[in-house]
């Protein structure tokens, strides 16, 4: 029987995670490798652009140095991955859809403007899924309880 990427136990190691809206602008940036921060603002403007540029009709996947770049458009922001070259890229397409769904459910719809404003919720959640680069939990209600906990206590002070 197939079983998805995202649900069988299989070590993906993410190198980063950058959320880039159309502009360009990154508005959630998550290392798991250390980067120097010029590393850092050269990578995040250069995968900006090549992403931002890709025509819709190519693949959502490139190589970028010494690792592999998968990217998926969501509304107005793009979700951008690295990983190592030999990674399945179907299989981190899955989990770029896995955050993005999250997001949306505790959300009701993810936008830049959660991203501005909520962002300590953003990356509680993603910080639920990945753990220092590997992929940890793909349950969305198992990813969502803590946070939901938080909000509730928040609420009740």
């Amino acid at each position: 029987a197939h079983r998805s990427c995202v649900t069988r136990a299989k070590r993906m190691p993410i190198n980063f995670l950058l959320i880039v809206n159309k502009q360009g602008l990154v508005r959630v940036a998550k290392y798991f490798k250390w980067y120097s921060s010029e590393q850092k603002m050269s990578m995040e403007g250069e995968l900006s652009r090549r992403c931002l540029a890709r025509n819709p009709s190519h693949c959502s996947f490139f190589h970028h140095m010494d690792y592999k770049v998968v990217f998926r458009k969501y509304a107005s922001l793009y979700f951008i991955l690295s990983v190592d070259p030999e990674e399945n890229e179907l299989c981190v397409l899955e989990v770029i859809h896995l955050i993005v769904e999250t997001l949306t459910a505790y959300f009701d719809g993810v936008s830049e403007l959660d991203m501005l404003f909520k962002l300590d919720r953003v990356n509680m959640i993603i910080d639920e899924i990945i753990v220092n680069g590997d992929l940890v939990e793909t349950n969305q209600r198992h990813i969502l309880e803590p946070v939901v906990a938080i909000d509730n206590q928040e609420n009740r002070s």
